[in-house]
């Protein structure tokens, strides 16, 4: 996972996406979800630990609908800032959570 600088500026303008980088941090490295995704049985592709990542980046966004995933997919600060390495689809993202809520 990248490593992120905060610095306080006076001339520069910071998007609201900047509060992703420390959500990140937080997930990846003060909580035990990484341990508790393992205990969810991962079938197929994208691990289950990405999902998750990605879910929570669109929630701290204020965005809480799958298709809003389409657009991070290829917003490589996204990716960088929660540690996605694969980014799911709308389509995969849903129906992978379908799945396992009801295992």
């Amino acid at each position: 996972m990248r490593t992120f600088t905060l610095q306080q500026s006076r001339t520069e303008v910071y998007t609201p996406h900047g509060g992703l980088a420390l959500v990140g941090h937080c997930l990846n490295r003060h909580t035990s979800l990484i341990k508790t995704a393992r205990t969810v049985v991962k079938r197929h592709g994208i691990p289950n630990i990405e999902l998750i990542r990605t879910y929570l980046g669109l929630i701290t966004l204020g965005k809480s609908d799958f298709e809003a995933a389409e657009p991070v997919r290829t917003d490589p600060f996204f990716k960088s800032a929660m540690g996605i390495k694969q980014s799911p689809s709308s389509a995969r993202l849903r129906q992978r959570f379908d799945e396992d809520a009801q295992a």
